[in-house]
């Protein structure tokens, strides 16, 4: 495979990951502004429905909300990751 090629597609992949990070914490600061929390569930059961962005990339999202000072609490029940996030 060209070199160029896939670096490109590792670049365009990498902009995606990060747009949909920006995209979902905007989304949980404005749930959080409304109902005071905002809770994420994520699953790898993505051919029942489950989102599979939010199981791949929700560790970042909480990481990045971590660093901005929000606090989230995370448990895992019967292969189903919370995610409890509130400022």
């Amino acid at each position: 495979m060209n070199k160029n090629l896939l670096t490109t597609k590792t670049i365009k992949k990498m902009n995606e990951k990060q747009t949909y990070i920006d995209t979902k914490i905007v989304s949980i600061k404005k749930s959080i502004e409304k109902y005071g929390y905002d809770k994420i569930s994520t699953c790898n059961a993505f051919y029942y429905g489950w989102s599979k962005e939010d199981y791949l990339y929700m560790d970042s999202v909480a990481n990045e909300l971590k660093s901005q000072g929000f606090s989230v609490r995370i448990s895992v029940s019967h292969g189903v990751t919370d995610y409890y996030i509130t400022k």
